[in-house]
């Protein structure tokens, strides 16, 4: 049984969202028209199993709730043009769009897209590139219930940052693609695939307090190469910190870029045009790349560098084979990794870096739910300088200063040992613990060790707050000397790493 949809809604329905592209192709809205309950496709049809009551009320949920998810994320397009990556995206803007839903009524909200997007697999018979769990041997699987469940990767685990900033490393400037330099400001910057591919050097300005920062405000239209003021949604506007190494990195592109200029202009004009050129360049110097495009070679990326295989390689990424294959006994798959991973990324280190919501909310280019605080307020001021400082201290720069590279320039040692030359100096040494009323204990393996004193302090007011960021590098620290000496070994013997 299906249920025909409620006429006054079908046209609030064709009046709002577009239901084909400009190219005549059909859009998710034109798929919700034609397959919501016409009886030709009643075995597949979005309102199968619905009472007319229930089919009004989810109908109003697409008008109020999907459907401007969907026109978020671009009317241009096409239904058949839908993969995971853009399935993860209209979620993300659903979540925009009703920030205090609970995890149950999102999930009905996520099911109102599966449902519309399956219905138009089954109607049209275009390759299913989304929900491929839901796919066998090429027949939907719209109309049966699945028993597996999809863990979402939410961030990368330190080995992988560790491979992947190897990997930004070893970037030859001169020769890397417009791709391989819009994955890295994705990784490193969390911005979407169109605002890395829109994003110019001339989007690179200095701070009051010595640091460069992105200013985000352009993107590619989707399913195209051409850029537009403006973003994704009215929030896209921002500015992002650099890290001191990805200035240096960006420096020395836009140097080479600069050098490859036509010599027919003149000093003044080259200056202007490198501004103009975009940083993630496509195959002609002055051209860029397209969303999908960084998407493709992400996910050639992830094969390459962190072993992942969307065809073959189910696993549960970031967690151990023992415990992933656990999950997998108990009907848990993991969902393919794309570039989203990145977006992901970078908002758990956000977290992690002691930023605020609001703060956190501003850099992913999210609503700031926080009252009284507007965008303009983080563009500068206290806000911008309290980014800042906390950016300062991402563990990217810190794997970047002590990963083993190639000979071991630029390689920091890292360790815990001190020696002192000079028999009978005065050695003063600070010992934090990493917690209020944690015990601290010091040991030492000199025997002439004389006149050692230990002085307590009297405890004053108890912070509430404790900074984890020397227990982070700790860990980073311990991954990096065990990622370096399989680096050395591999050279030892002929070998590169992927990263």
């Amino acid at each position: 049984m299906s249920t025909r949809m409620d006429i006054s809604l079908r046209a609030r329905v064709e009046a709002n969202f577009p239901l084909y592209t400009t190219s005549g192709k059909l859009t998710f809205s034109g798929a919700l028209i034609r397959y919501f309950g016409d009886d030709r496709y009643a075995e597949g049809a979005v309102s199968k199993g619905w009472s007319d009551e229930t089919a009004r009320e989810y109908l109003i949920d697409y008008i109020n709730t999907v459907l401007p998810a969907i026109k978020r994320v671009g009317t241009e397009i096409a239904i058949e043009s839908f993969t995971n990556e853009i399935i993860e995206r209209i979620h993300d803007e659903i979540k925009n769009i009703r920030p205090k839903a609970e995890e149950q009524r999102l999930a009905h909200y996520y099911r109102l897209v599966s449902r519309t997007y399956l219905s138009a697999v089954n109607g049209e018979g275009f390759i299913q590139r989304a929900y491929p769990d839901d796919y066998e041997e090429g027949k939907s699987k719209a109309v049966k219930k699945r028993g597996t469940r999809l863990l979402l990767k939410k961030s990368f685990g330190i080995e992988e940052e560790i491979k992947l900033v190897r990997w930004i490393k070893k970037l030859d400037m001169e020769k890397a693609k417009g791709e391989d330099i819009g994955l890295m400001l994705m990784f490193l910057f969390g911005i979407r695939n169109g605002e890395a591919c829109g994003l110019t050097f001339g989007d690179i300005k200095d701070l009051p307090n010595g640091m460069k920062a992105f200013y985000i405000k352009q993107t590619t239209v989707a399913g195209s190469k051409t850029v537009r003021i403006g973003g994704k949604t009215k929030n896209a506007f921002r500015v992002i910190p650099i890290y001191p190494f990805a200035c240096e990195i960006l420096e020395n592109r836009k140097t080479y870029m600069s050098s490859i200029i036509s010599s027919d202009n003149s000093a003044e004009d080259k200056s202007k045009n490198v501004e103009k050129l975009f940083i993630a360049n496509g195959n002609n110097i002055t051209d860029n790349l397209s969303a999908s495009d960084l998407s493709a070679a992400g996910k050639k990326l992830f094969n390459k560098i962190l072993g992942y295989d969307s065809e073959s390689d189910k696993r549960i990424i970031a967690l151990t084979e023992d415990f992933s294959s656990k999950l997998r006994d108990a009907g848990i798959d993991e969902k393919d990794p794309t570039t989203y991973l990145f977006r992901r990324n970078f908002a758990t280190h956000l977290g992690n870096l002691g930023m605020e919501s609001r703060q956190i909310q501003y850099l992913i280019g999210h609503d700031i739910e926080e009252e009284g605080y507007q965008r303009s307020y983080f563009s500068s001021g206290d806000e911008l300088e309290s980014i800042c400082s906390k950016m300062k201290k991402h563990p990217f720069q810190f794997i970047y200063d002590h990963i083993y590279f190639e000979d071991g320039k630029n390689h920091h040692h890292i360790e815990n040992t001190y020696s002192f030359k000079h028999p009978g100096e005065t050695v003063f040494i600070q010992v934090i613990a990493n917690e209020t009323y944690d015990n601290v204990r010091v040991k030492s393996s000199c025997d002439g060790l004389k006149g050692a004193a230990f002085s307590i302090p009297q405890m004053g007011d108890i912070r509430k707050t404790v900074n984890i960021n020397e227990a982070v590098y700790g860990v980073y620290a311990d991954a990096i000397a065990k990622e370096n000496r399989k680096e050395k070994t591999a050279l030892a013997h002929g070998k590169e790493t992927n990263g």
